[in-house]
């Protein structure tokens, strides 16, 4: 089963600053959550749409529900997404840095 959880934050209005420590947190408690996930989980970090090769986490275990990040530095911006990969990928919405 592929398994494609909804991310809670960030979110739209969110603001993170670079150097800081933040949660990237995503819903597990759903009927469709599988027992076993065969993938580790990846939080990648993008902007408009576009993939900028930032992996933010990598190599933990989806059903947590959250991972924390340190936030890069980066332009500042808003409309950077976070993409959380495991079973499939999904897609925050736009949250400035």
């Amino acid at each position: 089963d592929v398994w494609s959880p909804t991310i809670i934050s960030p979110t739209t209005g969110t603001v993170w600053y670079t150097g800081t420590i933040v949660n990237v947190t995503w819903c597990v408690e759903t009927a469709d959550a599988p027992v076993v996930i065969s993938n580790a989980g990846e939080v990648q970090l993008d902007e408009g749409g576009d993939n900028l090769g930032i992996i933010l986490a990598s190599d933990f275990d989806l059903r947590t529900g959250y991972v924390e990040v340190t936030v890069p530095e980066v332009s500042t911006g808003d409309s950077y997404e976070i993409t959380l990969y495991g079973d499939s990928g999904n897609i925050s919405n736009d949250f400035t840095i």
